[in-house]
């Protein structure tokens, strides 16, 4: 019996792609405030891939450590690919052969041109958790509930501290693809959605559901203007309410129901296919317009954000069309 698509999860993978471009767009002038709120409304994206990787992960009912590395060649192999094209680009420019491998490294360190690819590498790492992390909760399912703990106490243990000492701890001196804590913590709380979801469904009606989820999400970017001089806006992940937001808005996209083969149905599934490889493009665009853009005006960052969603899809859409391209901007 062939297992029926999941739509929700599709429409989580392009609300999140379309929110990370809009990380991108409305991020490069913070003494805007409109620019500042729109940005943390958009910072449930990094989240939810975390959580539909666990969600659709750790709910697997064997997991095989072989999956998982194959998982890690693909991602390796796109990082690679690209980054090789950075190079070979570099000879026919500056004629300097530089060292392919040190670019990679700068990639996951989130630094040189392909920045982006810190997620990618952080991807890498959940992937070498997951099999220990199935292992675990197959065999209890309790130590699901051990392992959120343990990850949320260590997020909340150090946005206690931020608060306190009105520093941002660790959120400026380490990695972003090494504060594995905040990306483990998503995962598993993706793999443990099934547990909460039908308890939710029975308190909560759609209607006031949806509405508890849009409060929320208005309600968030405000607090986050107030608690950025104690959180680092690359460290607000971590944060109880940010948590709890994200929740909701997984929780709340995976009641919707849609209809087989309708237009709606089939533009998610065609615009999900296309999410990792505008996440791979944009930023690639995002380098070149940046240094000649005037991010000061709202309306800039729209336009900017518009624009870079409209490109990076139709690239993606291009080159999936080519068996040779398409290693660039597919995982699977």
């Amino acid at each position: 019996m062939i297992k029926k698509r999941d739509i929700s999860i599709d429409l989580l993978k392009t609300l999140a792609c379309i929110a990370v471009v809009g990380l991108h767009a409305f991020t490069y002038d913070y003494n805007n405030v409109i620019i500042n709120y729109i940005h943390y409304m958009f910072g449930f994206a990094v989240p939810i891939f975390f959580m539909v990787n666990g969600h659709l992960i750790l709910n697997k009912e064997s997991l095989s450590y072989k999956y998982c590395l194959i998982k890690i060649r693909n991602i390796l192999l796109i990082v690679f690919l690209w980054n090789m094209l950075l190079v070979i680009k570099t000879f026919i420019t500056d004629r300097v052969i530089d060292n392919v491998f040190r670019y990679i490294i700068n990639s996951f360190l989130q630094t040189g041109f392909m920045w982006h690819f810190w997620f990618l590498g952080a991807m890498i790492i959940t992937y070498l958790f997951a099999p220990i992390f199935h292992i675990l909760i197959k065999k209890n399912s309790k130590n699901h509930i051990v392992l959120l703990a343990a990850a949320f106490l260590i997020c909340a243990a150090i946005w206690i501290i931020n608060l306190i000492n009105g520093k941002h701890v660790i959120a400026t001196d380490v990695f972003q693809i090494f504060k594995i804590w905040i990306w483990l913590l998503y995962f598993l709380i993706g793999g443990y959605i099934n547990k909460i979801q039908p308890s939710i469904t029975k308190r909560f009606s759609l209607k006031l559901h949806g509405l508890l989820t849009v409060l929320l999400f208005l309600f968030f970017p405000l607090y986050q203007l107030w608690a950025k001089k104690y959180i680092n806006f690359n460290d607000y992940y971590s944060d109880p309410l940010a948590i709890l937001n994200n929740i909701f808005i997984f929780t709340f996209v995976k009641r919707l129901d849609f209809a087989d083969n309708s237009k709606v149905t089939n533009t998610i599934k065609l615009l999900s296919s296309l999410g990792m490889g505008c996440y791979i493009i944009h930023p690639i665009l995002v380098n070149i317009i940046v240094p000649h853009m005037n991010y000061s005006y709202p309306i800039v960052s729209f336009a900017v954000w518009i624009g870079l969603l409209i490109f990076s899809y139709l690239v993606t859409w291009i080159m999936m069309k080519n068996k040779f391209t398409r290693i660039l901007v597919n995982l699977a």
